[in-house]
């Protein structure tokens, strides 16, 4: 019998839309399979969490600078959410301020990491992601020895 692994999406929740390509194309060249959906802010990232029908993604992306909604913001609603509190959250922004970074701890963020414009460094940044994605393949059976 095969076993089928269903992959969680992964919520990307950026205003920049530059940054937003660049964050797929690490995840490209990472080799994860989970399809990233990318939202501008934090009101359409909780429209999309709360929304019906939906799976729980695996993994929230999360930009501090944003309009409407700061990312610390979001994050504190999102931690407070019987429902959503318990969604892994990176923070992953231009932001190396030692206030942002002990706020977003504090408030339940997973891991932080500032983006950085040397891709080969935000790539390898970006890999701290890898421990909340589903296995890209199905581990392989298990062989039995001849007896």
């Amino acid at each position: 019998m095969t076993e089928t692994h269903h992959l969680s999406d992964i919520l990307l929740v950026d205003d920049d839309s530059v940054d937003a390509v660049i964050v797929r194309r690490v995840l490209r060249d990472l080799a994860v399979t989970n399809q990233l959906v990318h939202v501008t802010d934090g009101d359409r990232a909780l429209a999309y969490l709360r929304g019906q029908n939906k799976e729980t993604p695996c993994v929230i992306l999360l930009d501090l600078n944003m309009p409407t909604m700061t990312g610390i913001e979001f994050l504190e609603i999102v931690k407070a959410d019987e429902v959503l509190k318990g969604i892994p959250v990176v923070v992953v922004t231009t932001s190396d301020e030692q206030q942002d970074m002990t706020m977003s701890f504090e408030l339940g963020a997973a891991a932080y990491v500032v983006k950085s414009s040397d891709y080969g460094e935000f790539r390898q940044k970006i890999r701290t992601i890898e421990r909340y994605l589903a296995p890209v393949q199905p581990p392989a059976p298990l062989e039995m020895a001849p007896s």
